[in-house]
């Protein structure tokens, strides 16, 4: 009979509740037939999933008192991690070589060919486990092939859904899943594990702030300083802009858009810029309104800076050049020109 001493260690940052839940349903055997997993990208849904479904089919499985679960060394652990189990199907937007990028959607085809597998008998007489990432793209038709399944499960069979935005998926598939919310994590915990893994007590500092809760950004930062660089480069461009005239600004947006470039990469620039730009007009509004210290605003490293900002722009303003932003966001992807959009902005700033 299983008991509830396992020595249960997923490795995971936060959402504590949530992971002894999960360990309680493993020991006492009272796993659903289907999960959904959501929240804001990089607060560790995939790691949550993965962790779980190992700690289901680790060899050394719920009742080992000697033994870590999941263990993350024997068979079973090792194919989950690198995504070659034989009873665990993954599907997630499908990549358009013609493109270069991911489809829009999972389509109904991808759905189809899930249901098939799961529908075959297990290699390794366990669970059969199928994982859909991004499942709040599935498409119309593929949802509803989805339902079917999630209408009639079968024995020692589990569907697990990851989603970003829960609106985005019908109501009638949410109500036939066990639904789970991963929230945002205390800077502190994220410092701790960054200074497990890299010692470093400033960067652990830094890196936790400005990750705004979500460890997969901070831990990203931790193995790519190429992309901190880029963000204090944006950072720096961002107030060098609010020092000086328009036609300075101008100038600069001359510049960066200064090479040939495609569609997709115009756009993943502007988005790197606008997030850092987003990010330093919420710290200036932190600090005009609730007067945080350098510990509670993200970019803790510019500080000073971002105070003199903060003093230098109403209230009024910052609010209105946030919902620009966050605007021009959202019409990236269209048919329009980057180019404008960012003209656009420099000038009202």
């Amino acid at each position: 009979m299983k008991t509830t001493q396992t020595n249960f260690d997923w490795n995971f940052i936060g959402n504590e509740a949530l992971v002894e839940l999960l360990e309680k349903k493993i020991v006492h055997d009272r796993l659903s037939h289907a999960y959904l997993f959501w929240g804001p990208a990089h607060v560790g849904k995939n790691t949550l999933v993965q962790r779980f479904v190992q700690s289901i089919l680790c060899f050394y499985g719920a009742g080992s008192t000697t033994q870590n679960v999941p263990c993350r060394t024997c068979d079973h652990c090792r194919q989950i991690q690198v995504g070659a189990h034989p009873d665990v199907f993954l599907i997630e937007r499908a990549f358009d070589e013609k493109n270069q990028k991911k489809r829009k959607n999972i389509t109904i085809s991808q759905i189809r060919k899930l249901q098939s597998r799961m529908n075959t008998g297990s290699f390794l007489n366990n669970y059969k486990i199928g994982i859909i990432r991004e499942a709040d793209t599935l498409t119309i038709e593929a949802a509803n092939s989805l339902l079917k399944t999630l209408e009639e499960p079968h024995e020692k069979v589990i569907l697990i859904l990851i989603a970003k935005n829960i609106t985005l998926l019908p109501k009638t598939l949410i109500s036939r899943t066990q639904t789970y919310k991963l929230r945002s994590v205390r800077a502190e915990l994220i410092a701790e594990r960054i200074m497990v893994e890299h010692h470093d007590r400033s960067r652990a500092r830094v890196f936790s702030q400005l990750s705004n809760g979500l460890p997969g950004i901070a831990l990203e930062l931790c193995r790519n300083e190429a992309l901190f660089r880029q963000h204090q480069e944006s950072i720096q461009l961002f107030y060098n802009c609010t020092q000086n005239d328009l036609v300075f600004r101008l100038k600069k947006a001359e510049q960066l858009f200064s090479k040939e470039q495609d569609h997709q990469d115009a756009v993943s620039k502007l988005i790197g810029f606008f997030d850092a730009w987003i990010c330093v007009l919420r710290d200036m509004m932190m600090i005009k309104n609730a007067q945080a210290e350098r510990n509670f605003i993200q970019n803790s490293w510019y500080y000073d800076n971002i105070v003199q900002l903060a003093q230098q722009y109403p209230n009024k303003k910052i609010i209105f050049l946030l919902e620009y932003l966050e605007r021009a966001k959202k019409k990236l992807h269209g048919n329009i020109n980057h180019k404008l959009l960012l003209d656009n902005f420099l000038l009202y700033l």
